[in-house]
């Protein structure tokens, strides 16, 4: 017996198979609900929890710094178009960003290079 359709237990409509997320763990190994109900979910919980997920992710990329820099460098290398006309649309914000960021990388070298000097421990 194959089953191709399937009702949604969220939204009660039947839908086909292809809808739903695969899940071993559910009657024909695809989840209860359908693709559009988990994600209207997942969207409509993370802005009741703003500051919850916003903590949570925060503290994934933080013990998960390579594998987090790995998947920005991915978007980046399959949106360059998207990020070619983003700069050129932002460009004021861009510099100012560029020009903070410097800013800072002066301020910690400065911080750096004055912790070392007082320390009486480091030798230069």
């Amino acid at each position: 017996m194959c089953i191709n359709v399937k009702l949604c237990s969220k939204c009660k409509l039947e839908k086909p198979l292809e809808d739903y997320y695969k899940n071993k763990r559910f009657l024909f190994g695809v989840h209860a609900w359908c693709k559009k109900c988990l994600i209207k979910n997942a969207s409509d919980y993370s802005k009741a929890h703003k500051e919850k997920c916003k903590a949570r992710t925060k503290l994934w990329r933080q013990n998960n710094l390579e594998r987090s820099r790995e998947l920005v460098r991915k978007w980046h290398s399959e949106h360059k178009d998207y990020m070619k006309q983003w700069r050129a649309a932002h460009k004021e914000r861009l510099s100012f960003l560029v020009k903070r960021w410097r800013d800072r990388q002066k301020e910690i070298k400065q911080s750096e290079t004055i912790s070392s000097s007082t320390d009486p421990f480091c030798k230069s």
